[in-house]
């Protein structure tokens, strides 16, 4: 092709590991973006959180039980906890420290609608369900909580979510907030696919600790789809390069190649020949002499 240099030499090799190293780069380029994506709307719902009125949850219920349209926004609710179904996410980080999020069944007031809200976050040293009654500060309440997506395993190599169960056969220690997976676990129905992380009031002890927060901003996911789009680039200009200038980067090679060639050329001359054939009667008069 006119476009490609005289040098160019096609490597069926080294072009398909560029664009297999290439596809798998603009995966993870796209999926930066989405989270980018993800990140930009959370930001803007929470800006807008603080300035509207928040929705009553019950009766979002009651209009329509898919929360996914409010997202991330939050709502006021009022209910009774069940301290005895509680279980913990692990995982999570906080400023006092590595620890989980404490999540307890609420059933909502005047109705047999229970959602499951994560309390907040609590200490490691106290995953263990024998520590979590001092955390039991209110049975009811009327709190704001945040929308959130109820999340299970991510890929198929994915660890398992349940991990530990107490001595009621509980499994009261998750690697993911798995709605689905932990209410099968209850004795009643609760809302799925998402769950409700409670909003920190005045007056609140210590822990459970509020755990809504950006913990990766936007721009950050923006820079790593940046990156990987460049890097794909990168890897299919190194295969081009490869290929177009051969000599170049395998020239070590090419060279051995060629003075081995020259050798068994030399090998092969009339002159060789000539002198191996003398080489030889000299041999067989020296033989015939000791005779």
């Amino acid at each position: 092709m006119k476009f490609l240099p005289s040098t160019f030499v096609f490597s069926a090799r080294i072009s398909l590991t560029a664009v297999l190293l290439a596809a798998l780069m603009l995966k993870a380029s796209h999926w930066q973006w989405t989270r980018y994506l993800e990140k930009k709307q959370l930001m803007a719902t929470y800006a807008e959180n603080a300035e509207v009125e928040a929705p009553e949850l019950q009766a979002l219920i009651d209009s329509n039980p898919d929360l996914g349209s409010y997202l991330y926004r939050k709502l006021e609710l009022q209910g009774e906890y069940d301290f005895d179904n509680q279980v913990v996410v692990l995982n999570r980080r906080h400023a006092s420290g590595p620890g989980q999020l404490l999540l307890t069944p609420l059933k909502l007031e005047n109705s047999e609608t229970r959602v499951i809200v994560s309390r907040g976050f609590i200490p490691f040293k106290h995953r263990d369900s024998s520590h979590w009654e001092k955390y039991n500060h209110v049975q009811s309440e009327e709190l704001f909580a945040v929308v959130q997506k109820a999340r299970g395993k991510q890929l198929p190599i994915s660890p398992k979510s349940e991990l530990h169960k107490n001595s009621t056969g509980l499994s009261t220690t998750w690697l993911y907030p798995d709605i689905a997976a932990i209410s099968k676990q209850l004795p009643y129905p609760v809302l799925q696919g998402y769950y409700l992380q409670r909003i920190a009031k005045v007056g609140d002890p210590e822990f459970p600790a509020e755990y809504v927060r950006l913990k990766v901003p936007p721009s950050t996911h923006f820079g790593y789809t940046i990156e990987w789009i460049l890097l794909a680039v990168m890897s299919l200009l190194i295969a081009f390069v490869l290929q177009a200038f051969p000599q170049r980067f395998f020239g070590q090679r090419t060279k051995s190649t060629e003075n081995q060639s020259r050798s068994n050329d030399l090998d092969s001359s009339p002159r060789m020949e000539k002198e191996k054939c003398f080489a030889d009667a000299q041999k067989k008069n020296g033989s015939l002499k000791l005779h």
